[in-house]
């Protein structure tokens, strides 16, 4: 396992914004504005949306793919978490080869506020736009900055 950049991705408020598409589909210049983030740092994108509750990977993935998205989801975070961060933590904390070669930085996309105890690692997405260029910017940002290090910041 290198040390590739972990992106925690929600769906509903990111690749949906209520002023773009009235909040209810996924839309294409939100998830292009993903692939800007994904493809060029060969980013890790783990699925920390509600939909992992209904539907399966898979599912999302073609969803996704068939409005745009070029990258790949590589996994879920668990479901049984009280908050989005604590699952996000749990996550990390059992990461294959954590204990090996690690992972890169770590950054998470989401609408929604509860991702303590990884708040500095959240790019908090305002869910009347969805993903803008500055939340892009922001993410890249993160993913350039230095290897994420569970031991000091979980």
């Amino acid at each position: 396992m290198d040390n590739k950049p972990i992106v925690f991705l929600d769906i509903d408020g990111v690749l949906s914004g209520e002023y773009v598409s009235g909040g209810d589909w996924l839309t294409k210049s939100l998830i292009e504005r993903l692939n800007q983030i994904v493809l060029p740092t060969c980013a890790e994108v783990i699925l920390s949306s509600s939909w992992r509750t209904v539907h399966s990977l898979q599912e999302i993935e073609a969803r996704l793919r068939f409005v745009g998205y070029k990258g790949q989801l590589d996994g879920a975070t668990p479901m049984e978490e009280e908050s989005r961060g604590l699952g996000i933590a749990e996550f990390l904390r059992n990461y294959p080869g954590r204990h090996t070669s690690g992972y890169g930085s770590v950054t998470i996309l989401d609408d929604d506020g509860d991702m303590a105890p990884l708040e500095h690692r959240h790019v908090k997405i305002d869910v009347r736009f969805g993903l803008r260029d500055e939340d892009v910017e922001k993410a890249l940002r993160f993913i350039a900055g230095d290897p994420f290090d569970p031991e000091v910041e979980l």
